[in-house]
């Protein structure tokens, strides 16, 4: 896992570590997210998509979630 800095650089499916806020906003938790962006996008502008990580499973997923089998 590679913790996001400015200098960094990202490729498809890297897992970093991001400040995510709490649900309250009264502040954050460092979390593991895969990025989402292809490497084009991500050299091309000093922003990255990146999607949560979570082990905790929901009987039906919500929108925008995915499960990845055998990671």
């Amino acid at each position: 896992m590679t913790e996001m800095t400015i200098a960094s650089r990202f490729d498809f499916g890297d897992v970093v570590l991001v400040p995510f806020p709490f649900t309250d906003q009264s502040g954050t938790k460092k979390r593991p997210a895969v990025v989402v962006s292809i490497v084009d996008f991500n050299s091309s502008r000093r922003d990255i998509v990146i999607m949560a990580i979570t082990s905790q499973m929901r009987a039906t997923l919500g929108y925008g979630e995915a499960m990845v089998d055998g990671w």
